[in-house]
């Protein structure tokens, strides 16, 4: 009885997840309310208690559901939930069912998340949206997903599978570098002006994989397989 208790509290926690999350532009769209400080300190604090599906806000939540330990059907549901059917069904206002493209949690497309993930890092639009970056975004969409992904399995085999995954994040960084050198090339940006662009698709890579690193490091503890 205790064992299936546990079982429920970890799925709760899936649950609450979703239901807790808001969308990127609605959580932006509250946050820019320009009708006077009142009113914009109380949308603020109403979403302070929620949250967004911000790839690190998904990231922090996932690192913590994997120390809980949660058994194979609440790491299961969640792995439904990072852009799986479960987030394909929409019940519309007259109760029938439609099917979208699958969504993070149910509520942003994966690529918009990233979007505004590597826009916050400081990568400015014009190179999002310029033809080397649109090519090394489509490299770290599926990347991050796999990642997100794999924090659903057991920690032994995380840790295993985490192994591989940094040897794919080495060779995207490569490729990522040589976009950028191509997309600033083309941008007419001579090379001792590259150094203003600091935060680019290949220091991006960088700082995940480092992240991805420091995060297998922590399992090795978890599995006890370091020696103190």
């Amino acid at each position: 009885m205790r064992k299936l208790e546990q079982q429920l509290s970890h799925l709760l926690v899936v649950v609450r997840c979703q239901d807790s999350v808001i969308s990127v532009a609605e959580f932006e769209q509250c946050q820019s309310i320009s009708t006077g400080a009142a009113a914009t300190s109380a949308a603020a604090a109403a979403a302070a208690a929620r949250g967004t599906t911000t790839l690190q806000s998904m990231s922090d939540f996932i690192q913590d559901f994997t120390w809980r330990n949660a058994d194979i059907f609440s790491r299961s549901v969640m792995n439904l939930l990072i852009l799986g059917p479960l987030t394909r069904s929409v019940v519309n206002h007259d109760k029938t069912q439609t099917l979208r493209p699958a969504q993070l949690l149910g509520r942003d497309p994966m690529d918009e998340v990233i979007v505004s993930d590597l826009l916050e890092y400081g990568i400015v639009p014009w190179m999002i949206q310029s033809d080397s970056g649109r090519h090394s975004l489509s490299f770290i969409i599926p990347a991050t997903l796999n990642g997100l992904r794999l924090q659903c399995l057991a920690t032994s085999r995380l840790h295993r599978r985490t192994s591989a995954l940094l040897k794919d994040w080495g060779v995207l960084q490569n490729d990522c570098d040589y976009c950028d050198s191509q997309m600033l090339t083309n941008a007419k940006i001579s090379q001792p002006e590259h150094r203003l662009y600091a935060n680019r698709f290949g220091s991006y890579v960088l700082d995940m994989s480092l992240d991805l690193m420091r995060r297998q490091l922590s399992l090795g503890f978890v599995l006890d397989l370091y020696v103190v």
